[in-house]
């Protein structure tokens, strides 16, 4: 044999001769360790399926709550879309009629300035009214103060 050869070196048993005492068979399990051992594979076995079980109805529960959710994401992003397009277009508007009103605004400071000179005048006319007729007053009051003069000193 060859120094790489994989064929072990030493004494086989031939036909009808015992194994040596290294390879001995393990004794046969009692009856109730066999029953133990199974009792055990049959309770892990269903331990695994609840378990997967339970899995399953949490994903399946979840995910009809992720529906759900999504759905109302979806409709509340729709409306808000719509909200959105409608607040800028009347934004938009708003921007559009700022002119008008700031005209309006312009025209009613006019109109009031307006006002106010008629106010000013008028209460400037009220006084030179006053004036005029105090000074009328007072001139006929002179009037009546000078007596007439006679015609007959006159003539």
């Amino acid at each position: 044999m060859g120094l790489l050869s994989k064929k072990t070196k030493g004494v086989t048993p031939s036909d009808g001769e015992k194994p040596a005492s290294g390879a001995s068979i393990p004794p046969a399990p009692s009856t109730t360790e066999l029953a133990l051992i199974a009792e055990r594979e049959t309770t892990t076995t269903q331990a695994r399926k609840a378990k997967k079980a339970e899995t399953k109805y949490r994903v399946k529960r979840q995910a009809t709550r992720a529906r759900t959710e999504r759905a109302a994401a979806k409709t509340h992003l729709k409306n808000s879309f719509k909200e959105f397009r409608s607040g800028i277009a009347a934004s938009a508007r708003a921007i559009w009629l700022l002119q008008y009103c700031l005209r309006e605004r312009i025209a009613g400071k006019e109109g009031t300035k307006e006002k106010r000179q008629l106010e000013r005048s008028e209460t400037k006319r009220k006084k030179l009214e006053e004036k005029m007729r105090k000074a009328e007053e007072k001139i006929e009051r002179k009037k009546a103060e000078i007596p007439p003069e006679d015609p007959e000193k006159e003539a």
